[in-house]
């Protein structure tokens, strides 16, 4: 009986963590959606070059969008690379958000645990979905990056393996592990503390205004 007391709540936790993992990747993906225009033009803007007058094509967000818009169009200029954005939100965004309470409760981290605990629980999760996805996020930003009539995906998965091989699909996977596991712990962290003290004000509750006062928060931070 003893056995069988355990093993309902684990199979129960399982179950809670893979919903919990599946909602928070659909609605990664929808966000993705609605920033990748400004996603985009980061990366141009990052990637630009100066021109032959010393000027730069891509001043700010606003104007770099318009002119991707009007140079390119909507699907094949603001929105291009979104299937790569899809792709990579829907496994990194999954295991980054769904892995913190598994590894939470692995670490023994309790909701009145140290900020820092639950900032290293957060960090393990990006780091483990950011050294998985990187594939996928290689693909998302050489697609933003390119120029003229967009590549499909399968042909960006077959150029990176005729250059770089398997490994080169994990191309900057350093500094992308390292950026996720700084981000990722602070967001997880953040939200994770300013809920509960809103929660032990007895003002909130686990709903919805709750979690957006602290999604909100860790957004800032």
């Amino acid at each position: 009986m003893g056995s069988d007391t355990k093993t309902k709540p684990a199979a129960s936790s399982l179950k809670t963590d893979v919903q919990k993992a599946l909602l928070a990747g659909g609605a990664s993906m929808l966000a993705a959606t609605s920033t990748h225009p400004i996603d985009l033009i980061k990366i141009r803007m990052q990637l630009q070059k100066p021109l032959e007058d010393g000027t730069k094509k891509y001043k700010n967000m606003p104007q770099g969008i318009l002119l991707v818009a009007k140079e390119e169009g909507i699907r094949k200029g603001i929105y291009k690379g979104i299937e790569g954005a899809w792709l990579r939100e829907s496994v990194y965004s999954t295991l980054r958000l769904g892995l913190y309470e598994p590894i939470k409760r692995t670490m023994h981290v309790k909701k009145d645990s140290s900020i820092l605990w639950k900032f290293l629980s957060g960090s393990m999760a990006g780091l483990v979905a950011s050294a998985i996805a990187n594939p996928l996020d290689l693909l998302k930003i050489r697609m933003q990056a390119q120029k003229g009539e967009p590549m499909s995906l399968g042909w960006h998965v077959r150029d990176v393996y005729a250059h770089g091989g398997i490994l080169g699909f994990w191309k900057g996977v350093l500094p992308t592990c390292l950026r996720a596991m700084k981000m990722n712990g602070t967001k997880l962290a953040v939200y994770d503390s300013i809920k509960t003290r809103l929660t032990a004000t007895g003002y909130f509750d686990e709903g919805i205004p709750g979690q957006f006062i602290a999604s909100v928060g860790a957004g800032f931070f």
